[in-house]
C-alpha cells in the first residue's frame, strides 16, 4: 500500500482532489487543513493540503506532510505559473530542469497559510 501526499497552492487547486477522497477526515495542524482519505482499494492513504503560494510555503507544507504522514510520494498539483498554451487541464508535466523563480512576495502574504 502506498501513501501519497498531494499539495496545491490555492483552494481551487485542491478542492476537487479532496472531494474525490473516500473516508475523509481532517487534521488541522501547522497552519494547514489536511484532508485525509483514500482514492482506491489498494490506497494506503492520501493526504492533501493547500500550501499557499511561493516556494517557501510549498517547502514548509511538503516537510510537514513528510514528517506527519510519511508519504511514499509527494505530488504538487496546480497551475504552477504555467504559460504554455499547449497544456490543458489534466495534462501531467514532469520537470526536466530546476530553476529558482518565485512570485511577487506581496502576493504570497495574502494566501494560506499566511506566512
Amino acid at each position: 500500500m502506498t501513501t501519497i501526499a498531494i499539495i496545491g497552492a490555492l483552494d481551487d487547486e485542491v478542492a476537487l482532489i479532496a472531494a474525490s477522497l473516500n473516508d475523509v477526515t481532517h487534521d488541522r495542524q501547522a497552519g494547514l487543513d489536511v484532508t485525509r482519505g483514500t482514492l482506491g482499494t489498494n490506497d494506503g492513504g492520501t493526504v492533501t493540503a493547500v500550501g499557499g503560494m511561493g516556494l517557501v510555503n510549498a517547502a514548509a507544507t511538503t516537510q510537514h506532510l513528510i514528517d506527519a504522514y510519511h508519504p511514499d510520494a509527494v505530488i504538487f498539483s496546480g497551475i504552477a505559473g504555467n504559460l504554455n498554451r499547449n497544456l490543458h487541464i489534466n495534462d501531467v508535466v514532469l520537470g526536466g530542469t530546476l530553476r529558482y523563480l518565485d512570485t511577487d512576495m506581496r502576493l504570497v502574504g495574502q494566501w494560506k497559510p499566511g506566512t
